[in-house]
């Protein structure tokens, strides 16, 4: 009995062992398996890690590929400007007519009124005729025929109403296409009968318009600003040209992956600088070409284009328009240029035209024509001179031929002038322009043949006239004098008063001309404008 209860219990012990052993085994499996699995998910990690490592080098070199291509797309279209242009279709200096071709309506015809024939009554059957109450259903059948008549009628009226309604809309329709038509090509007609009679405003307008629309909104000229001499026929084109900021600094860009960086390589300055002077080339001649390409034969004889740039002094801060092209075509010589073929910068040194050394160091160069002595009141200054007395009275001279001396006067002191039309506004007989780059620019000239003193009023009129003319100056001359109230006005303000005096001492000076002022008995002044 106690050798099977040992036995008993060395049973138990030994299952008891078994199931130790096994839970045991069943423990190392497990962490085996999690060791395995932390050692698996280590090698995804850094496979992951390797994988988005490598997927951020790719971008970061893609980034630096993108910017390198950029920068090249860029000075293609740099490069490409001129030949853009060729490859366009010529835009058309005016609008075409319209033709106005009369649309067919789309309105179903009308029926034809109905009768009251189209709506008989139901023949009676026999029973009908023969059972009492025949004449009443009769009369029924008559009145609900008459019913569908009067309803048939109404709505062929509303039909009617309708189509007539359809046909009026389309008619008004029509009438407006009509009239849109002939005001267009009454717009097109007036602008070909102003561009073939040189009308100023009319040439002005179209011009302008055809360079400004010309332009392209990224690299080219950013405006276009035209004037015009009728007698000459002469267009003068002032381009803004853009700044050398348009040319990009880096040729090529790179990622560095031990500094995670992305670093541009610089353009060389003198191809930075090269690159930029023949893009103002090509703006030139791209605008040359948007003028000529539509019309050789229009109103222009002569072509003046001058590109000018608006940049900062940097050694004193202030604002500056520099010219650093200047170019004058006529349709002749464009007709001979083949610009598919040709080298922006040699072609317009053929052109004989002024360009900068160094335009990127706006180095300027003198306008062939400024814009501002194109004015449709501007005309040939009468020889004065060479026509008068040596000893002539000022007074003996005619309006014009005075105004002609003094044009002459100030030409002779080294100005640009521009004798005027005549006018009864008491605005500029005269235009000079001072060429000096710093103290020059626009002077407004007044000549006034007085025997009185000169009032402040005429004073007050030359200085409203600088400022409605943008000029820098104006200068009032009279063959009398001024008084206190004169000079109080124009001290400070850019006008200069010569009197009798000083005009007699400037032609002798300059002129070389010993003149009097004489004033005859019956001598009137003419009135003051204003007064």
């Amino acid at each position: 009995m106690s050798r099977s209860i040992v036995g008993i219990f060395s049973a138990f012990a030994r299952e008891a062992a078994r199931v130790e052993r096994a839970k045991h085994r069943e423990m190392v499996r497990r962490q085996a398996a999690a060791a395995r699995q932390v050692k698996a998910d280590l090698r995804q990690a850094k496979l992951r890690e390797k994988s988005q490592r490598q997927d951020y080098l790719e971008s970061r070199q893609n980034e630096a590929l993108e910017l390198t291509q950029t920068v090249r797309e860029t000075e293609q279209s740099i490069s490409q400007l001129l030949q853009r242009k060729i490859n366009k279709k010529p835009t058309m200096l005016v609008t075409q007519r319209k033709v106005f071709l009369p649309e067919r309506p789309n309105i179903p015809a009308m029926s034809t009124e109905p009768t009251i024939d189209d709506f008989p009554s139901e023949p009676p059957s026999f029973l009908s005729r023969v059972l009492p109450g025949a004449t009443r259903r009769n009369e029924a059948r008559l009145k609900a025929s008459k019913e569908r008549y009067d309803l048939a009628i109404v709505a062929h009226y509303q039909k009617l109403q309708d189509h007539d309604m359809r046909v009026e809309a389309f008619r008004r329709t029509e009438a407006e296409r009509k009239s849109e038509v002939d005001r267009h090509n009454l717009g097109v007609e007036t602008l070909e009968k102003g561009l073939g009679q040189g009308d100023h405003s009319t040439v002005i307008s179209v011009y302008q318009a055809l360079l400004e629309e010309s332009l392209e909104p990224e690299i080219d000229a950013l405006s276009a600003e035209v004037g015009y001499a009728p007698d000459s026929r002469h267009l003068v084109v002032d381009l803004e040209l853009p700044e050398i900021s348009v040319i990009p600094e880096e040729q090529a860009f790179r990622y560095t992956k031990s500094t995670d960086t992305i670093s541009s390589a610089p353009r060389p300055p003198l191809k930075r600088k090269a690159l930029y002077a023949n893009l103002l080339c090509q703006i030139a001649l791209k605008a040359i070409a948007s003028v000529y390409r539509v019309s050789p034969s229009g109103p222009i004889d002569c072509l003046t284009l001058n590109g000018m740039i608006d940049a900062i002094d940097p050694s004193t801060g202030q604002q500056l328009r520099v010219c650093l092209i200047s170019v004058r075509v006529t349709p002749d010589t464009f007709s001979k240029l083949v610009l598919q073929n040709v080298q922006p910068e040699q072609c317009l040194r053929a052109l004989k035209a002024s360009v900068s050394r160094s335009p990127s160091e706006l180095v300027p160069v003198k306008p062939l024509l400024e814009l501002d002595m194109v004015d449709p009141r501007f005309i040939d200054t009468t020889d004065v001179l060479s026509a008068i007395d040596q000893r002539p009275n000022l007074m003996d001279l005619t309006p014009s031929e005075f105004e002609g001396l003094i044009t002459q006067l100030f030409g002779a002191m080294g100005l640009d002038t521009r004798q005027t039309r005549a006018s009864r506004d008491g605005g500029v007989d005269c235009v000079a322009f001072d060429p000096r780059p710093i103290f020059g620019g626009k002077v407004v000239i007044q000549a006034k043949r007085y025997k009185n003193t000169v009032g402040v009023s005429a004073v007050r009129d030359l200085f409203g006239t600088v400022q409605n003319e943008g000029a820098s100056k104006g200068i009032l001359v009279t063959t009398s004098g001024y008084g206190r109230a004169a000079f109080d006005f124009a001290k400070g303000k850019p006008l200069e008063l010569l009197d009798g005096g000083n005009l007699l001492f400037l032609l002798n000076e300059h002129a070389k001309l010993d003149a009097r002022i004489v004033m005859p008995d019956d001598w009137i002044d003419p009135p003051i404008h204003g007064n």
